[in-house]
């Protein structure tokens, strides 16, 4: 029998979220449960799903009414952060392979600035990328 429990955690809203794990253990379940539980104080009014692979979720998710509103986006598109000055929550699944420095700008300084709290879904943080890795010399 599958049971479910409410989450008890809350989130600070214009921070960064890292949901870090491998394939089907449930970043994107657990993503889309902090957005219905509201688990983000305050909770964002506009919500951003950027993502690199469609999944069937996100149709369920939509065709249910009583969930907010999410614009999902395939793709690495930044600019929709600046567009709206109200509180948002950007989300950017499974696109670490597109990680630009412009993300990486985001990610690092730009939450804040831009009353924006962003949730990064990923396989791994351990890529050869340049924009991963810090110089501590």
């Amino acid at each position: 029998m599958k049971q479910s429990c409410r989450m008890s955690i809350k989130f600070i809203a214009n921070s960064n979220i890292l949901v870090i794990g491998a394939s089907g253990s449930g970043k994107t379940t657990s993503v889309l449960r902090i957005i219905r539980e509201k688990l983000i104080d305050p909770m964002p009014t506009k919500i951003f799903y950027l993502y690199g692979a469609y999944q069937p979720e996100f149709d369920a998710w939509e065709k249910d009414e009583t969930n907010p509103k999410i614009t999902f986006i395939e793709g690495l598109d930044l600019s929709v952060v600046d567009r709206y000055k109200e509180p948002k929550l950007l989300i950017c699944d499974d696109l670490i392979l597109q990680l630009n420095r412009t993300l990486a700008q985001h990610f690092i300084a730009g939450s804040s600035h831009k009353n924006t709290t962003t949730i990064f879904i990923s396989h791994s943080l351990f890529l050869n990328n340049e924009l991963l890795q810090v110089d501590l010399k």
